[in-house]
């Protein structure tokens, strides 16, 4: 059996979900410390990483799908997402207060949110014309 670069992503999304659910499921603290600790402590190397490999996957994604259907599924992983912070609706609200102070969060977040902005003209672009 042959599998896609989509299917070898998605394995390897699957796997490294399963992997950090049952972690969690035995000790919580061992993922903050073994891996969300370490990870965060190099922001701009998260960033950077973070930033190549969303360009990798989506190459491939654009291989099958259209941009309309890459930000549909956004739209479920987001909800999902919410879902996940809902239970955390305090802290949540806190941080994003503890944000909107940062005279700085466009200077901080110029990156993404160029990309967000470019995937929506895309979007729209192919959606209307």
């Amino acid at each position: 059996m042959v599998l896609t670069a989509i299917e070898i992503i998605a394995l390897v999304f699957i796997s490294l979900g399963l992997l950090k659910v049952l972690v969690i499921l035995v000790d919580p603290k061992i993922w903050f410390e073994k891996v969300a600790k370490p990870i965060y402590q190099r922001p701009k190397t998260l960033i950077v990483v973070s930033f190549v490999l969303a360009l990798f996957v989506l190459y491939y994604l654009i291989q099958t799908l259209t941009i309309v259907q890459i930000l549909a599924a956004m739209v479920f992983t987001a909800l999902l997402m919410a879902m996940a912070f809902g239970a955390y609706s305090k802290e949540v609200l806190s941080l994003a207060q503890k944000m909107l102070k940062d005279k700085k969060i466009v200077k901080r977040n110029w990156l993404i949110l160029l990309l967000w902005i470019a995937l929506f003209v895309w979007a729209i672009k192919e959606i209307f014309f």
